[in-house]
């Protein structure tokens, strides 16, 4: 546990918490530099640090592959997503490597899994990318509904538009 919620801290509903002393963290974008707090990126926790592993057990690439470089800085991606508010409470949006990609647009499954989930008639949901010829991938949720209610082509359609009123239309 690296980011926790300390009992002598204000818990923040929906956050990770805070990171541990000693222990610094950072939210990168794509080319590794920093992002403004609230928007989402890569959580990546600055090296040397106390808490990072020694490695990959018998995979010495594939450590190195996690590890990044900024400014003589060595940072360890996470391959967690997130972002950092502006009084440094850590809150998780979801895993770089989990990202669905379809006709360009980067859609995370857990966005979609939070829209269904709002809906009266879905008791659980999951949801995965498909290969797609012509996009890349598309979204396919997979939808346990509450009892009594009963499948059809109306609810699907309902399930789709209630996601798409929540989160982007793509």
């Amino acid at each position: 546990m690296t980011i926790l919620n300390y009992p002598c801290v204000a818990v923040k509903p929906g956050s990770m918490g805070k990171p541990i002393p000693g222990v610094d963290f950072d939210v990168l974008d794509e080319t590794c530099h920093q992002v403004e707090s609230g928007h989402v990126g890569q959580i990546a926790m600055k090296l040397p640090s106390p808490q990072f592993m020694l490695g990959y057990w018998n995979d010495p690439q594939k450590t190195s592959e996690g590890i990044a470089h900024r400014s003589g800085q060595k940072l360890w991606l996470t391959g967690d997503l997130g972002y950092r508010d502006a009084e440094g409470y850590f809150f998780y949006t979801g895993r770089n490597d989990d990202i669905i990609k379809s006709s360009g647009y980067r859609i995370g499954p857990m966005e979609v899994e939070n829209a269904l989930m709002e809906h009266p008639a879905v008791l659980e949901t999951a949801v995965v990318g498909k290969p797609d010829a012509e996009r890349g991938e598309i979204v396919k949720a997979f939808v346990v509904l509450c009892e009594g209610v009963q499948p059809s082509p109306d609810l699907e359609r309902e399930l789709q538009e209630h996601v798409k009123s929540i989160t982007a239309h793509h």
